[in-house]
């Protein structure tokens, strides 16, 4: 992999507690290695319309008290779809930037899958925080922030991933999406939508406690959710299932803060 000599820092998702000590950290450490830094406000969004300059540890002082994200974030459609992520793609070209740092959680992983061009030049890696850390936990990344940096720094140790892609129709067309860790419809995908929207995460998270919050709306679920038809292909076998509770396709072991709900899962044969 080719020196980097300017990365992009956006934040992605929720807003979070330590936000702003994250960007703080990247300035200031990029400015030591002699790297150039390029703020990007609002996400993806801001990537994508070149809300984009230059950071100095000056902009960054004083804020790691303050609440948010001194870059702001916002939900991005756009860069959902190819034409997005191209244009993403295009606007590093345009500022110089090399690499990216995307500061959020496992939503944010996909985010970043979704938008990786060129497999063959990209190197995806990550620092676990936080309460979910799915990805992190399932490709062994250290609770330890500093070992972990130290080793995404100067390991040439690299892992030859797997990643899924799901296909579904919209009311717009056919689409398709893909995914670090698993896929699911119906309860599992239930749970994940209600945790993305749901302030009981942010204060279990401040509490230090935020696995419990997909407990909790994991049993919610089991007595509130209406169960749907379905048809499952297996092996080329129709499965026709009148009341599916739920059905997900796993590439890691772990998901939903660290459940093994595919203990036999290997994410990494890279067939």
């Amino acid at each position: 992999m080719s020196k980097v000599h300017c990365i992009g820092v956006l934040t992605s998702g929720g807003d979070a507690p330590g936000m702003n000590a994250a960007i703080r950290s990247v300035v200031r450490a990029a400015k030591y290695y002699g790297i150039r830094v390029m703020g990007i406000k609002n996400g993806y969004e801001g990537l994508l319309h070149g809300d984009i300059f230059e950071m100095d540890a000056r902009y960054v002082s004083e804020t790691m008290q303050r609440g948010g994200t001194i870059l702001q974030t916002a939900r991005c459609l756009e860069f959902v779809k190819p034409e997005g992520q191209a244009r993403g793609a295009e606007m590093c070209k345009v500022f110089g930037i090399d690499g990216l740092v995307v500061i959020g959680g496992d939503g944010t992983i996909n985010a970043v899958l979704n938008g990786i061009v060129d497999f063959e030049h990209t190197v995806l890696s990550c620092i676990r925080t936080g309460s979910g850390n799915d990805f992190a936990r399932n490709v062994g990344v250290t609770k330890n922030v500093r070992k972990a940096l130290h080793h995404l720094l100067h390991s040439t140790e690299q892992l030859c991933l797997d990643y899924g892609e799901a296909t579904y129709i919209t009311e717009n067309g056919t689409k398709s999406r893909r995914f670090a860790i698993s896929n699911g419809v119906g309860y599992d995908a239930d749970i994940c939508e209600e945790v993305g929207r749901s302030q009981l995460k942010k204060i279990l998270n401040w509490a230090k406690i935020g696995k419990l919050v997909y407990v909790a709306i994991g049993v919610k679920q089991i007595f509130t959710r209406k169960n749907s038809g379905a048809v499952v292909l297996l092996d080329q076998t129709e499965l026709k299932i009148p009341g599916l509770f739920f059905v997900v396709g796993m590439i890691h072991e772990k998901e939903g803060g660290g459940v093994p709900f595919c203990p036999k899962a290997k994410p990494a044969p890279c067939i």
